[in-house]
């Protein structure tokens, strides 16, 4: 369930794309009997072979395209935010928590790097940072189902916090998340523990 979490759709990329200038807006041109063929942005294909490099596992080369579409456009935030995502699954949490802070610093609202950051967070012992990155995430999008999962896990494995951790288990159940059996297990191993009633004499 700690998977990364993809980070915008495609229609929000082509947004950025063109606010920052790097797309053209389509020019009135005379009407011809034949349409011609338009070549594909340069900064789109990139992205896309980037895109597709980490999802067939070549993340070295992924890296080294998304770390050029970081330095030749430093204001787009989702070049930042993948190039986090590379980071991340080559083990350089520093540089994937530096990357999702500069995504930030450029798109505050996007939910998927505060949760992506949380993941890196977590895995480099910074337990109340990333407990503050899966709640920002969830202040964006409430009903995120894997922000609430794991934020689960980081209250009830690592900060101790059995209340905390069973009612976002919870959530993550009522918005229809899997494993219900055995987080159903969790949450009264849980409720043991928070309930001196059912504490062992």
């Amino acid at each position: 369930m700690n998977h990364n979490f993809r980070i915008r759709a495609a229609a929000v990329f082509f947004l950025a794309l063109l606010s920052a200038g790097c797309l053209r807006a389509a020019a009135v041109a005379p009407v011809r009997s034949v349409p011609t063929r338009v070549s594909p942005d340069p900064t789109v294909v990139q992205f896309r072979k980037g895109v597709q490099l980490l999802e067939k596992g070549q993340t070295q080369e992924a890296r080294s395209v998304f770390e050029k579409l970081r330095d030749d456009h430093p204001r787009i935030g989702i070049f930042h935010a993948d190039l986090g995502v590379t980071y991340k699954r080559l083990g350089l949490l520093p540089e994937a928590i530096a990357s999702y802070q500069r995504a930030l610093e450029i798109d505050r609202g996007d939910a998927a790097i505060y949760y992506n950051m949380g993941i890196a967070l977590r895995e480099s012992g910074e337990f109340r940072k990333a407990e503050q990155a899966y709640k920002t995430a969830l202040v964006i999008y409430p009903d995120f189902t894997d922000a609430h999962y794991n934020l689960a896990v980081l209250y009830d494995l690592y900060l101790n916090e059995p209340d905390e951790a069973i009612a976002h288990y919870r959530r993550f159940l009522d918005l229809g998340g899997g494993n219900s059996d055995e987080i159903q297990i969790w949450i009264a191993a849980l409720q043991k523990r928070t309930d001196p009633a059912g504490a062992a004499p």
